[in-house]
């Protein structure tokens, strides 16, 4: 009976070793697989939302597999070629659900509750063309006042972003033979804005001149608007130069005589 009894506890301990041991290995194994070094996609620099994501604004890094996104990216083909449906910070890793399929359409990159609305606008006005999709910029208008205020001028639309410029919208899609060109030294840029701000623009640009002035990406500052007429332009201009202050110095006494002498 004893001897039954010993059996029976040395057959308990071995059986509570034998699941201690696989419960502290399945552990390990899954710590040793969470810390293994995996390659992970990233971005290379800011890619703002709409814009067609290309190999040179991708990067592989190394991550701990612990410290990689659910549904990141593992390779650049499984992100270049696609838009950006959300703004992609640099050094963020690349996620599955920010992507989007390249666009047809121009309607299909719009998001539900904004409007795409294009302006007209000459080499100066669209920056000789440096402006591209993705870009974001401030619209200023020159209007002609019969009343009091005369020519005068003021930022209609602050921070739009541009998705398009001459029927290239986001980088998605090339001109190809046949596809109607913008004529020499004219051209049209699409803006994505809120309703109300469409309506806005459509009117400014009836009344007036339109032009676009370029903004950094990350820039998303609203500055308080005013507006800037010939008389107010000669005020600035006439503002008097504040006079520069004058460096440190030392005052030396000789006897009776004092003498003060600039330090550099």
């Amino acid at each position: 009976m004893k001897n039954r009894k010993l059996l029976l506890a040395a057959g308990m301990g071995t059986a509570a070793f034998v699941i201690f041991y696989i419960y502290f290995k399945v552990k390990e194994n899954t710590l040793l697989s969470k810390a293994a070094v995996n390659r992970v996609i990233v971005s290379a620099k800011y890619i703002a939302p709409g814009v067609c994501i290309t190999a040179d604004m991708l990067k592989e890094v190394e991550f701990p597999e612990m410290y990689v996104q659910p549904g990141a990216v593992r390779k650049k083909e499984n992100a270049a070629g696609y838009l950006a449906a959300a703004p992609i910070s640099e050094n963020e890793q690349i996620l599955a659900n920010k992507l989007t399929k390249v666009a047809d359409k121009l309607s299909e990159i719009v998001p539900i509750g904004m409007r795409a609305v294009s302006i007209a606008v000459d080499d100066s006005a669209g920056l000789d063309g440096m402006v591209k999709p993705g870009d974001y910029v401030d619209v200023v208008g020159a209007f002609e006042d019969a009343g009091s205020r005369g020519v005068f001028s003021a930022t209609v639309i602050q921070y739009c972003q541009v998705i398009a410029f001459n029927g290239d919208f986001s980088g998605s899609r090339k001109k190809e033979a046949g596809l109607p060109f913008a004529p020499l030294g004219r051209s049209n840029a699409t803006l994505l804005v809120e309703p109300s701000d469409a309506e806005v623009i459509v009117f400014a640009e009836n009344k007036g001149r339109l032009r676009l002035s370029l903004r950094n990406p990350g820039d998303a500052q609203y500055s308080p608007l005013k507006t800037t007429n010939f008389s107010n332009l000669l005020k600035s201009a006439a503002k008097e130069t504040p006079k520069t202050q004058e460096g440190p110095s030392l005052e030396i006494i000789r006897g009776t005589d004092g003498e003060r002498v600039r330090l550099k």
